[in-house]
């Protein structure tokens, strides 16, 4: 009987998905594949998410802040004296589950051409913006966001959120060869713009897996791992919490995904994730079946 990893792969195969690499992690070790010739280092758009949203969270583990902090008074002297008021009423947590009341995308260093952006502050573009949305009950999917986050990492550790997780996240846990885009004020972009090796993101998704811990190191709290995975129903393709996705029917699982079919899939049912990085549009159809081979190795035991 084929295990669930020689069937992704396969799968993968017949297909003919353009798949770079593929990892799973479980707790017998760890099993690789590279199908398609490619760098180790490859870009994971917004995959960033999620080690955005992580920074967040191991700032609230140190008590420097909680997601339930109010963004205004951290940025006061960059909105503009006629802001919109309900700016002063948005929470952290707003932002994470991209609830802030904005309804206009803004600041992707995948399609956005930032010399367009005049100022010397992207946040000022932003705070100047007026929220169309309810703010903490409409979603509206915005790298903006994430990069807002980024400012927020900033702002309480006097270092770039790329810079805060090197010293505290990606060295620590052995990252090699990473990198991630800066807008033109040297500021972490946070919604999109990392390169990552697949061996190394997994590693977020098994400390998620591990309600926090990586190799005996705390670096979430249970709390803050418990509430990144409450999803929010969003659509018909599933619910969002803070960069993690979860597919309506996935029975526990849930995913950190980026464009063109970068996945970190957490299984909790067998204790196993599953990384790849890839350039296809199906990524919803490996998802479906991973949870589908997982249901088979359950009724199997």
């Amino acid at each position: 009987m084929a295990s669930l990893f020689e069937k992704l792969i396969e799968d993968i195969q017949d297909h003919h998905e353009t798949v770079f690499s593929v990892i799973e992690m479980t707790n017998a070790g760890i099993q690789s594949k590279d199908l398609v010739p490619a760098p180790a280092t490859r870009y994971s758009y917004s995959i960033s998410k999620g080690f955005t949203a992580t920074a967040v969270g191991m700032l609230e583990l140190d008590g420097v802040l909680s997601d339930e902090d109010l963004i205004y008074p951290l940025f006061e002297d960059l909105f503009p004296a006629n802001h919109d008021i309900k700016w002063e009423t948005v929470k952290i947590k707003d932002v994470l589950h991209h609830r802030s009341g904005l309804a206009k995308p803004m600041f992707s260093v995948d399609c956005d051409d930032f010399s367009e952006y005049q100022t010397d502050d992207f946040l000022k573009i932003m705070f100047a913006e007026k929220l169309d949305n309810e703010v903490g009950k409409e979603m509206t999917y915005i790298d903006g966001h994430y990069y807002l986050l980024s400012r927020v990492v900033e702002k309480k550790t006097g270092m770039t959120l790329y810079q805060f997780l090197l010293e505290n996240l990606f060295n620590p846990m052995h990252f090699q060869g990473q990198a991630w885009a800066t807008c033109p004020q040297g500021h972490t972009m946070g919604g999109s713009g990392l390169s990552v090796r697949t061996q190394d993101m997994i590693k977020m998704g098994w400390m998620y897996l591990n309600n926090g811990v990586y190799e005996g190191k705390r670096y979430l709290s249970e709390e803050w791992v418990k509430k990144a995975m409450d999803t929010i129903p969003v659509d018909q393709f599933g619910d969002y919490g803070y960069a993690i996705q979860r597919k309506a029917g996935s029975n526990g699982d849930c995913y950190f995904s980026g464009a063109f079919g970068q996945l970190i899939n957490i299984m909790p049912r067998t204790h196993r994730v599953i990384a790849l990085h890839s350039y296809t549009s199906n990524i919803l159809r490996i998802i479906d079946n991973l949870r589908i081979w997982e249901d088979e190795e359950l009724q199997q035991q």
